[in-house]
């Protein structure tokens, strides 16, 4: 196995850069920020498929980095909220979605950031 100048090996190198191809192919995609049964799925499976924030961190490009905060701010304008009590506008399901996908980013999250 080689490695590059930064001691990478160029497998790892090679897997980051599809890597980043498809999470860009993923938040290029035709997705709208009303439709909250895609936005709280994408935004989670981006979360997974980048787990260890090699991708999604400070050097990330401005339009991946435009993306996922439309992504976030989707799922922050449609979080479930007391004042609707037990009438909210959404179903369980796609209540169950964001939150679950909240959590998630509260997870992924360095504790710095947060």
């Amino acid at each position: 196995q080689t490695s590059d100048s930064s001691g990478v090996s160029t497998a790892t190198t090679n897997s980051l850069l599809s890597l980043r191809g498809v999470l860009k192919a993923l938040l290029r995609a035709n997705w709208r920020d009303e439709d909250m049964f895609q936005v709280p799925l994408l935004l989670s499976t981006v979360l997974k498929i980048d787990s260890d924030r090699s991708i999604l961190n400070s050097s990330m490009d401005e339009e991946l980095s435009h993306r996922v905060n439309q992504l976030i701010a989707a799922i922050m304008n449609s979080r479930p909220k007391r004042r609707n009590g037990m009438t909210q506008p959404v179903s369980d399901y796609i209540l169950y979605l964001l939150t679950d996908t909240l959590a998630s980013l509260v997870e992924s999250t360095p504790p710095r950031m947060i």
